[in-house]
């Protein structure tokens, strides 16, 4: 049942936020692990824009990841969230600066 699978994986989404919160961590990278009925295991993973510890951000990534799997079409034995590339949360924001470059110089000259 797909919509019992992603349940699942949804709660220990959220279950896996509030220990990033908790930590004052934040993750960037989250992986689903899906083993089917015959033990064959596969992963998905995508890495988000910003680094995260919110549920809300992280939920559709997941669904996105169950979604190209064969979950509901193959029986299911196993699945599970991990989360990766992770952040202190404390540290703040990352932010690219501008570097400031000179005129361009005419080598041939």
């Amino acid at each position: 049942d797909t919509q019992r699978l992603l349940d699942v994986v949804a709660e220990q989404t959220r279950s896996l936020c509030e220990g990033l919160q908790r930590a004052d961590e934040k993750a960037r990278t989250v992986t689903l692990k899906v083993r089917y009925a015959d033990f064959t295991t596969i992963t998905r993973a995508a890495t988000l824009p910003r680094p995260t510890d919110s549920a809300t951000d992280v939920l559709p990534e997941v669904e996105r990841l169950l979604s190209r799997t064969d979950a509901g079409t193959t029986p299911v034995r196993l699945a599970g969230v991990t989360f990766s590339n992770f952040t202190d949360a404390s540290a703040g924001a990352i932010e690219q600066l501008d570097l400031p470059f000179s005129p361009v110089w005419d080598i041939a000259s």
